[in-house]
This record gives C-alpha cells, structure tokens and sequence, in this order.
C-alpha cells in the first residue's frame, strides 16, 4: 500500500516495472496532498478523501490497468499529450493560445504506420492505453483535421534533430529528439471502489 502524492506512486510503479513485478499484486494507494499532486491517483479512479481510499484499500476491487511503457523505461498512466500542455498567464493569453495553437513539425509512426511527417505541421498528439491497443490522435494544421489509429507502439520523432516536449502524469517531460511508447495491457494492478451495484448485494 502506497500512502502519498502521485510522485509516491509513480516511484513505485516505476520501481516495480524495472524488476518485472508490477503486474505481480495489486496495489492500494491512499492519496496525500492537495488536488494537483494527486491528479493521476484520482484520474485512475482512487478516492482522494484518505477515509473512503482507506476503505477501498481495504474492501476495494482489483483492476487491471493498460498503461504505456517508454524506451527509457519510463511509465504513464493515462494519457500523454504533445506539446506539453501549461496553460497559464491571463485569460487574454490562454484565449490568443487556443486560437493560435502552438505548430510543431513531426514525424508520427504506430507500428509503422505513418501518420504524420515533419513536411505538414501538427498542432497536437495525443496517446493513450486502452483496450489493449495505444489510441492515437494527429492534430493536423491548419485545417485541424484529425488522423486517429491504435497500434501496440508508438514513436514520435522531430525534425533533423529537433527536440520536442511532452506532458504525461500530470508532469511536462523533455525535450528529447525521439520517443517510442509501448503498451503494456492489463499491467497496473489498482484496487479501487467496487462499483456501487456490487457493495449493495
């Protein structure tokens, strides 16, 4: 059982899955700490009041999670965003951002698969782990037409070089000149809350 902030838990994921035994017991988490810190635990369904996370340690169900494994060894739960996404500064900054988003020149393979190059900038990738399969999305500019896929893996490159940021467990990482993200199904063992129906009897 893991009582902390999303870094606590993150620690832990990622030290099992350097040993291979994140898929070996379930784990419990207790989140501690103010909203921002604990915005993964409660994205993946654990209750960020310490009574009720107590008590779904305790009673809880086991849940199998898909996550994304990364060739540096690095683990995401949840969704992963490209450029990292901080929105911050006036209402007049977040409003210029949004209709001027930020153009990024890459290249976006799933499992071989182009999807996008650095000829034709995008504005936006998004990967997640679900159902067993990486569902991605291309932001294309400047018409913002969307190029989706699911595949096993995924690689994002920049051009010539050129480094790139991305956001994943609520943090911003990079810059790195290429990522592969792969995905791991079924290996975050959670306990959660059991659905309503099923604590009824």
């Amino acid at each position: 059982m893991i009582v902390g902030d999303d870094r606590a838990l993150l620690r832990a994921v990622g030290v099992l899955h350097s040993r291979g035994e994140l898929a070996a017991s379930p784990l419990g988490i207790v989140p501690v700490g103010p909203g921002p810190s604990v915005a993964v635990a409660r994205a993946l369904g654990v209750p960020t009041d310490a009574v009720a996370a107590s008590r779904a340690v305790l009673t809880g169900a086991d849940r199998r999670l898909d996550v994304l494994t990364d060739d540096t060894g690095g683990v995401v739960l949840g969704a992963l965003g490209i450029p990292a996404p901080r929105p911050r500064g006036s209402a007049a900054a977040l409003w210029w951002r949004a209709k001027h988003p930020v153009r990024q020149r890459l290249r976006v393979e799933a499992d071989g698969r182009l999807l996008a190059d650095v000829d034709r900038p995008v504005s936006g990738v998004s990967v997640r782990a679900a159902n067993g399969l990486a569902e991605v999305v291309v932001r294309h500019c400047p018409d913002g037409s969307d190029t989706s896929a699911r595949a096993t893996s995924v690689t994002v490159s920049g051009p010539a070089g050129a480094a790139f940021s991305y956001r994943a467990n609520a943090v911003d990482l990079g810059p790195t000149r290429v990522r592969t993200w792969t995905v791991r199904p079924g290996a975050l063992r959670l306990t959660v809350p059991r659905p309503r129906s099923a604590t009824l009897g």
